[in-house]
């Protein structure tokens, strides 16, 4: 237990320590890459989302992650996060109430390579998958688990609905 404590506080400073802000700024990767005179932008922690339904944002949790870091002295950090599955979400949070006929938007600071809407029971089984998520027709308690992918890593963001 103390050494994974430790290990853990050690991977935080590293990855504290290598990104001053959110975002880096690599002029270097963008040239590297053949596109001159643009400039790569490099997330230091996964980006967040942005989902809302109609007018109303939607809260989302942030699941497990796998993320890379090039810092500009040219060090790699990597941090991983694995979390309970979706399905033990309602175990610890209430769900927010959303109308089936509202419109779903999921909105990304910076475009994912990819990304893929789940659906999840409670017992911890995928029920379905989507590539954009629409409530019309469903009703009742809903978990929606997003999977995002960057060049950097995957993320996963969850959220917990009571469709009406």
């Amino acid at each position: 237990m103390k050494l994974t404590l430790i290990i853990l506080t050690l991977i935080i400073l590293v990855t504290a320590a290598g990104c001053s802000a959110d975002i880096q700024h690599s002029e270097g990767a963008a040239q590297d890459s053949g596109e001159t005179g643009e400039e790569e932008i490099q997330w230091c922690n996964p980006p967040p989302i942005q989902v809302t339904a109609g007018e109303e944002r939607i809260e989302t949790l942030k699941g497990s992650q796998k993320w890379k870091v090039e810092h500009d002295n040219g060090e790699i950090s990597y941090s991983e996060a694995d979390t309970a599955p979706p399905s033990t979400v309602p175990e610890f949070k209430y769900p927010q109430n959303v109308s089936s006929d509202a419109e779903v938007t999921v909105e990304f600071p910076a475009p994912p390579i990819s990304y893929q809407i789940f659906e999840w029971d409670e017992e911890d089984n995928v029920i379905d998958r989507f590539d954009d998520l629409s409530l019309a027709g469903q009703e009742g308690l809903k978990i929606y688990e997003i999977r995002a992918r960057w060049e950097q890593g995957i993320v996963s963001y969850v959220m917990y609905l009571d469709v009406r």
